[in-house]
């Protein structure tokens, strides 16, 4: 039997060594290249101009919470599933609606992707995103701004960690400051739970009688 990639139980590992590889290329395992690209934004030849649509994703998601029944609905099933059925929501229908446009981000995600920096299917196109992405939820809790502002974060960093590792660095290294983020975020997590009280402050004198 063949160990190799091919027995791995990866979609992308399946399409990008197996039925869509580029059968011309002897040593890259991934598909053909993308001829359908992206432009660049204005003035830029590092930025693609897909980079625009997560902002505007963000925007709609941010209307869409704060202006619109069905967002607040939702809104709320995140906060406590059984009084938004106790209040008449459809929980299970609201939760399915979710999980289909999430996988419609992400299949957007993958497409602007793939038609911009990566050019070609393989089996680490997806490097450690899904990972970011429970870094960057984390991080934003319950605000569409906190995502931005942690997926810039995150994608500096990342960008970072591959920058030092072109330069000798191990690749180690970012996973590391992941992980100190994520321990940051459940130590913050639990803090956030109690307040520092100064030792008697709390006590009451008992009343006097008599």
């Amino acid at each position: 039997m063949d160990p190799g990639p091919r027995a791995g139980p990866r979609p992308l590992a399946w399409f990008s060594f197996d039925i869509w590889r580029d059968r011309a290329a002897a040593v890259v395992q991934s598909t053909p290249v993308v001829h359908a690209r992206l432009p660049f934004l204005p003035g830029s030849n590092t930025l693609y101009i897909g980079i625009i649509v997560p902002l505007i994703i963000a925007a709609v998601t941010f209307v869409v919470f704060r202006s619109t029944r069905w967002g607040y609905e939702v809104d709320m099933i995140g906060g406590n599933p059984r009084a938004a059925a106790f209040a008449g929501i459809r929980v299970t229908r609201r939760i399915v609606v979710v999980m289909l446009i999430s996988g419609a981000i992400a299949g957007l995600s993958g497409m602007l992707h793939l038609a911009g920096p990566a050019q070609r299917l393989n089996a680490s196109i997806s490097n450690n995103y899904g990972l970011s992405g429970f870094i960057v939820a984390a991080l934003a809790g319950s605000s569409v701004v906190g995502v931005v502002a942690g997926s810039i974060f995150i994608a500096v960093l990342l960008h970072a960690g591959i920058t030092l590792q072109s330069d000798g660095l191990s690749v180690f290294v970012v996973a590391a400051v992941y992980g100190l983020v994520l321990l940051g975020i459940a130590v913050g997590e639990v803090a956030a739970r109690y307040r520092v009280v100064r030792a008697g402050a709390g006590a009451v004198e008992p009343a006097r009688t008599g």
